[in-house]
């Protein structure tokens, strides 16, 4: 089911875009043009890419003080509906 409703616009030129994989409806899909520009972090013992503006998308997330504020101790939790498996070289 994911992956047909991964699938089924990806011939359309849509304005905005929509993380299947995260069910917290309170985020608000991103414009498109967020997702054509990647950068490779630093993470722990790994590189990792993520979008050129990871500012502006973490802020949509998690608020302007996302890196200065830790939500309560009892929030700190995954929110993912997935088991994603990651694999490095």
């Amino acid at each position: 089911m994911i992956t047909k409703a991964c699938t089924i616009y990806n011939k359309k030129n849509t304005e905005y875009r929509y993380e299947v994989c995260n069910s917290n409806s309170k985020f608000a899909p991103m414009p498109a043009s967020m997702y054509e520009s990647h950068t490779e972090l630093q993470f722990r013992d790994g590189k990792y890419l993520a979008v050129s503006d990871y500012d502006k998308f973490l802020k949509s997330r998690f608020g302007e003080n996302y890196m200065d504020e830790l939500p309560p101790e009892e929030a700190r939790k995954p929110s993912h509906n997935q088991n994603i498996l990651i694999y490095k070289d």
